[in-house]
């Protein structure tokens, strides 16, 4: 199988307004453990996913969600399957990945899960693996990772024995994709050249960490291991991440949009002059991640506009009362960060009057089988 491998990078001669509809543009779910199961905190994820044009969410805390509710049983493991199916079937997410630090829980866990639901609406389309293997303070006596897998596997408790682990991890989770037509990735910090090639021939696709706070140094500050990654025999495809954690992008990303990160990106990759990024492809971006992305919910979605159907007063709602006509809709209202508080059912030819009167005075969106319009609640 060729390999692609994700590394914070861009495509060779990268047009991003002319692939706009195929690049990867990745969210990490962080705390996603604590999402699953809320149907008002996963529908604001979605909501916010839609809004800022992901297509692709990479899941975070599945051992969590495994030892609560067992993923390897098919009644446990519904409220997964659920999920999935909801973002690619109603919010535009195209691919939903299982992030991982072991073989043995890819093997043992997700790749049962998968086998266990025929309809592909419900699967996982990418193992990701992460295990920093660069982080002394990890790998080295005494770390997370020396004694959670490297001694008890029989490696040593150095950024060489971490390597090694990592690789022998990633080759097997790479075959075990291959099989169902998984794509396997993972996510780099700073491998030596030698390890990067070793990287490119054993997975998919590679994500390079770009975490700087200036986003017009990202291109710089990833391409010396784009370099490393252009020395594999196969062609790298990549994809750099993005953090905005407080002390990186952050503060940008508040009054920029996820996209115009990469959209800078790609530019200085298509400039780039060295004969090395030939062998380098550009698959698209990763942000990292959900619980640090700013949440201001602004809907460039369909506005409800027949108004013969449909009918919303008053508004602003000076009384506590939102009154809603309908033949027959689903009806949600949002906070402008995005979180659904309230939900309702209208059958057809019908009118319901909504109490909202626990709801603090400001903006809101009602959402009426997936259009918008904003509302405002203005109480004396």
């Amino acid at each position: 199988m060729k390999r692609v491998l994700i590394i914070l990078v861009s495509v060779v001669f990268f047009n991003p307004a002319a692939n706009s509809q195929t690049l990867v543009k990745g969210l990490y779910v962080d705390k996603f453990n604590l999402i699953l199961g809320n149907i008002q905190k996963e529908d604001s994820l979605l909501n916010y996913a839609q809004s800022q044009g992901f297509n692709y969410l990479a899941l975070y805390n599945l051992w969590n969600v495994h030892t609560s509710a067992s993923l390897t049983n098919t009644t446990t493991a519904l409220p997964l399957a659920n999920f999935i199916n909801k973002a690619k079937t109603m919010y535009g997410i195209t691919n939903v990945g299982a992030t991982g630090e072991s073989f043995w829980f890819f093997s043992n866990v997700i790749h049962v899960y998968n086998q266990q639901h025929a309809n592909p609406n419900h699967k996982f389309n990418v193992y990701n693996l992460e295990f920093e293997f660069w982080i002394n303070s990890s790998v080295n006596t005494g770390g997370i990772y020396c004694t959670t897998y490297l001694q008890p596997q029989g490696f040593t408790c150095d950024t060489s024995g971490a390597f090694k682990f990592f690789k022998r991890e990633l080759r097997r989770i790479d075959s075990l994709g291959n099989t169902v037509g998984v794509t396997s990735e993972t996510y780099i910090g700073w491998p030596n050249a030698g390890q990067a090639k070793a990287i490119v021939q054993n997975c998919d696709r590679v994500l390079v960490s770009a975490y700087v706070n200036n986003q017009s140094t990202t291109y710089t500050y990833t391409r010396p291991r784009l370099i490393d990654l252009a020395g594999a025999s196969v062609q790298a495809k990549v994809m750099p991440i993005f953090s905005a954690e407080p002390v990186f992008m952050g503060p940008w990303v508040q009054s920029n949009t996820p996209l115009q990160a990469f959209t800078n990106y790609s530019v200085n990759f298509t400039n780039e002059t060295g004969l090395w990024k030939s062998n380098v492809s550009l698959l698209g971006y990763q942000w990292f991640a959900y619980s640090f992305m700013p949440k201001t919910f602004s809907l460039n979605l369909n506005e409800i506009s027949d108004e013969s159907k449909v009918q919303v007063y008053p508004n602003p709602i000076i009384d506590g009362k939102l009154k809603v006509k309908c033949n027959g809709c689903e009806i949600s209202i949002l906070t402008s960060m995005g979180q659904i508080v309230k939900t309702r059912t209208i059958p057809h030819e019908g009118k319901s009057e909504i109490d909202v009167s626990d709801l603090e005075n400001g903006i809101y969106f009602i959402s009426i089988n997936n259009s918008y319009n904003k509302i405002v609640i203005n109480r004396n």
